[in-house]
């Protein structure tokens, strides 16, 4: 054992019986390692694979063997639970791994002579890897490792630096250690946060309105400007002083997709809508929610299919169903259902933000996103306020026949998730909530409005939601981000 509690990772035996082992461990630690999977020492202490086959693919599936035996093993995961976002779950059977695990901490060995195992998957190039588990033939149970561009036209036979797996003593140098040395890999996509400039904001207090104003059972945004102020104003109440804003979801121009409208124009969400004030003082509008046969589509969507396995009964009944939905009655969702359904209209904020829109930074007349923003700062005392999605339009992505953005000539790509994303989010196979089943806009749309120097916040997404195109995007937005931020930084939410 090295002085700091590190110890060696070796990979042993050839062919199908090749093994994992940890060093003052008598157990194997993993059995059966894929020929596919080929180990190279980084530095001591410390092993990577790189994924090495004949034939070129934009997806490979390499297993990295079942637990060894007599081990008594506990594990801890970061992994996917929905297209968005990740969540912890823990251990000790090897089949209760979940798909999509981007992290994986494995302690193994009795009391008094525990080891800790870092499984890290990586991000090489295009190319992204995740840890999940299988059943074999034999019903044994497994884990293995997936290494997908999730772009058809991004291949490889060969590709570096899939997986570091690092093990010691103590779990916190492990992972202090493991994800120094992953930032240091080539073509590593980020740097340790000892490395980064701290902001100032983090020490100060902010409020995100998504929570405040998010109808959860309809998925449907309640945001207004007086909600907001009602809000500030509660906080100074109860002695909280707001610094930062985030101004989520509800603001943008959306509507349902015109095509399959038949190019009919439709009021955006906010227009010809009133505000009320709730009995606790915050304001929200009136916007109804759906009902009537959008009401019972989507409740029995809740219930029964959002979280189904694609291979269930009542996903293959969910699905003859779709076919059966005709045409107007998709529209009437679309309009009053779910704000994921939409799609951004315009670069303006809706009609409950942007009305009369002042044409010099000091006019504070009518309704608009310049005087919401100086009003919070002037009498609130916020410092700085976000605005969600602006960057990349909105859920089902941009308008194609908006007015606005013909000389971008917005394609619809057709949204096809990776095998992972649907096992985790079963939802996301079929494209009865996006109307014609189109998803995000292919090509990068954005745009920075500089409203009293304020920061701005961007999601990172990509084509199809790949691995392969995010680099693009982001090296269209770093020189709006060096013109327009304050301080160089930008706030990034990325899945």
């Amino acid at each position: 054992m090295e002085p700091d509690g590190r110890l060696r990772v070796d990979l042993e035996g050839d062919g199908q019986a090749r093994s994992l082992a940890v060093q003052d461990q008598t157990e194997l630690l993993l059995e059966g390692i894929s020929n596919d999977l080929q180990g190279v020492d980084v530095e001591d202490c410390c092993l990577t694979f790189k994924v090495e086959v004949r034939r070129a693919s934009s997806r490979h599936v390499c297993r990295l063997g079942n637990w060894g035996e007599g081990q008594e093993l506990r594990w801890l995961a970061a992994a996917r639970c929905k297209l968005w976002w990740m969540t912890p779950s823990w251990g000790d059977a090897v089949d209760a791994v979940p798909p999509e695990t981007q992290f994986l901490l494995v302690r193994s060995g009795a009391d008094g002579a525990e080891a800790y195992v870092l499984f890290f998957p990586l991000v090489t190039g295009r190319f992204r890897s995740s840890i999940t588990s299988y059943q074999t033939k034999q019903k044994n149970s497994a884990i293995q490792l997936v290494v997908e561009s999730a772009d058809e036209g991004v291949v490889a036979s060969s590709i570096d630096h899939v997986l570091l797996v690092i093990a010691g003593t103590n779990p916190f140098e492990v992972l202090h250690r493991g994800f120094r040395i992953a930032s240091e890999l080539p073509e590593a996509g980020f740097r340790l946060s000892t490395g980064k400039p701290r902001p100032k904001m983090l020490d100060r207090f902010g409020w995100c309105t998504w929570d405040a104003f998010m109808d959860k059972a309809w998925y449907q945004s309640r945001v207004t400007p007086e909600g907001i102020y009602e809000g500030l104003r509660q906080f100074a109440a109860g002695g909280i002083r707001v610094r930062h804003v985030i101004l989520d979801d509800g603001w943008q121009s959306t509507g349902p997709d015109l095509q399959s409208l038949g190019g009919k124009e439709t009021n955006t969400v906010g227009e010809e809508t009133e505000i009320l004030v709730q009995d606790d003082g915050l304001a929200e509008s009136t916007r109804p929610p759906p009902s009537g046969a959008s009401a019972a589509i989507y409740g029995f969507y809740r219930r029964w299919i959002e979280h189904a396995p694609s291979n269930s009964p009542m996903v293959m009944l969910w699905t003859v169903l779709c076919r059966c939905f005709n045409n107007k009655l998709r529209c009437t969702y679309a309009n009053e259902g779910i704000d994921q359904a939409k799609r951004l209209r315009s670069v303006r904020a809706n009609h409950l933000f942007e009305q009369d829109v002042p044409t010099t930074p000091s006019d504070r007349k009518g309704r608009s996103l310049r005087n919401l923003i100086a009003t919070m700062k002037e009498t609130h005392g916020v410092r700085s306020v976000f605005c969600w999605h602006h960057l990349l339009g909105y859920w089902c992505g941009l308008e194609q026949q908006s007015e606005e953005f013909k000389s971008l000539a917005v394609v619809h790509q057709p949204f096809c998730p990776t095998p992972g994303v649907g096992e985790v989010e079963p939802s996301q196979k079929w494209g009865f909530f996006c109307s014609n089943g189109d998803g995000l806009a292919k090509w990068y749309f954005w745009c920075i409005k500089t409203l009293h120097s304020n920061a701005f916040i961007f999601e990172s997404f990509w084509c199809g939601w790949c691995q392969s195109r995010w680099p693009v995007g982001n090296r269209a937005v770093w020189p709006g981000i060096r013109r327009w931020s304050c301080n160089g930084q930008a706030f990034c939410h990325s899945s």
